[in-house]
């Protein structure tokens, strides 16, 4: 039986490694949906293509899965802050496995404490939006049919189109929104950033959360203009989880914080529910 090839970004830690050892029956949880997933995997082969931008962390957390048994799964120096490296590990892809059934875009970066300025805003959506933006660009095309793309978001982005002026909020929501305009609209809260007049503007003072309202907007509108069959593109939310990025203030562990990514890659074939934003696995508001 062929495998499912499913890649993971920002895999080596936390989150990330968490899916994959989902993804290969050696999630250390023992609930029901677990013992689902392992059932599911087990009948139906998945190949994880474990991704991170730093070679020696790729490798040490790839061996660490081959030292506990797993013989499906191989890594991809990948830099979602690069362009050159996401062309040339979609390459290597395409070389490799030609076709993807599943993406899971999870790397992200979150500033400490309370900083807010034009650098943190830029850097942070260079990596959580554009980044992701040009990951999905990349490998669009390597998408087979019937696949899944799960873009990992947050309930902070949520929060973050609640707080923003209603104005803001409905040029955010509207339905046919476009990329180019999603695009415009984060370059206009960076600017006001820059400028310090964000709050007149109707901005709520978060790079974070506007970096995931942009990641879940995003995905509605990708799964609005998909033309591969059978296709769904999905936002989750992970929950508040322990790892360095909450700088390990979160109340779940990163096992508990994979159940979601993971049901929306795993997704029943006769599932139909694409663009959506989920917490908890189940389809929510995204405002």
């Amino acid at each position: 039986m062929a495998k499912r090839v499913i890649l993971v970004t920002g895999a080596n830690k936390g989150i990330g490694y968490a899916i994959c050892e989902r993804l290969l029956g050696l999630s250390p949880l023992k609930d029901e949906a677990t013992l689902a997933v392992n059932k599911n995997v087990a009948e139906n082969p998945v190949h994880v293509i474990l991704a991170a931008r730093n070679q020696q962390r790729l490798d040490e957390a790839v061996d660490s899965f081959k030292k506990r048994g797993a013989t499906n799964i191989s890594g991809l120096l990948m830099d979602v802050d690069d362009a050159k490296s996401i062309e040339a590990a979609a390459g290597e892809v395409k070389k490799t496995y030609g076709k993807l059934f599943g993406l899971i875009n999870n790397a992200a970066i979150a500033w400490k404490g309370n900083a807010f300025d034009e650098t943190v805003a830029r850097t942070t959506l260079h990596t959580n939006y554009y980044g992701l933006k040009a990951v999905c660009n990349a490998f669009m095309p390597l998408m087979q049919e019937g696949g899944r793309i799960v873009n990992v978001s947050s309930v902070s982005g949520k929060r973050a189109l609640q707080a923003m002026s209603q104005q803001l909020r409905q040029k955010w929501l509207r339905e046919d929104l476009t990329v180019a305009e999603l695009d415009r609209l984060v370059e206009d809260f960076t600017t006001a950033v820059k400028e310090g007049n964000w709050k007149e503007k109707g901005w709520p003072e978060s790079c974070y959360g506007i970096s995931k309202a942009a990641v879940t907007v995003y995905t509605r509108i990708l799964a609005r203009d998909n033309k591969i069959p059978g296709l769904l593109i999905n936002a989750a939310h992970p929950g508040y989880v322990n790892t360095d990025m909450t700088s390990h203030k979160g109340i779940l562990s990163p096992a508990e914080g994979a159940i979601t990514p993971t049901h929306l890659a795993l997704l029943p074939a006769d599932c139909t529910v694409t663009g959506a934003y989920w917490d908890q696995c189940k389809v929510e508001p995204i405002v």
